[in-house]
C-alpha cells in the first residue's frame, strides 16, 4: 500500500510540474504575441524582408532590422548585423541568414549610434 501511495504522489508532482512548464509557455506565448503586435514585415530590397517597428516603418532611418525567420519560427527577436563594417552585406548571428542589400536600394541599413 506504501508503495502505491509512494507511485500516486511521485504521478502527481510529475503532472503538477508538467502543468506549470505548459503554463509557463503560454505565458511566453501570449507575450510574444503581444510583442508581434508592434512590428510589421517591411520589403526592403526584392526578395529581402525584414521586420521593423511600425513607427519607424515609413522612416528610412529604423534602428534595426529583425530577421523574418528567427521572428516567424523561432518566436524571438533577432537583429541584423553588419558582416562587415563597410559593406552592404548583413546577417543574423541566430540562424546564420544573410541579405546582401544592393547600394541601389532605397532603405540604408541601419547603422548603429557612433558609427
Amino acid at each position: 500500500m506504501q508503495n502505491n501511495l509512494l507511485t500516486i504522489q511521485a504521478s502527481y508532482q510529475s503532472l503538477f510540474d508538467s502543468k506549470s512548464e505548459i503554463e509557463k509557455e503560454l505565458v511566453n506565448l501570449k507575450n510574444w504575441e503581444t510583442t508581434k503586435l508592434n512590428y510589421a514585415l517591411k520589403q526592403i530590397s526584392p526578395g529581402c524582408f525584414v521586420y521593423v517597428m511600425k513607427d519607424a516603418q515609413n522612416s528610412t532611418d529604423n534602428s534595426y532590422w529583425l530577421c523574418a525567420n528567427c521572428f516567424n519560427t523561432k518566436n524571438h527577436k533577432s537583429i541584423f548585423q553588419r558582416k562587415y563594417a563597410s559593406g552592404e552585406d548583413v546577417v543574423c548571428h541566430s540562424c546564420n541568414a544573410e541579405l546582401n542589400i544592393p547600394s541601389k536600394t532605397q532603405h540604408q541599413i541601419p547603422k548603429p549610434t557612433g558609427w
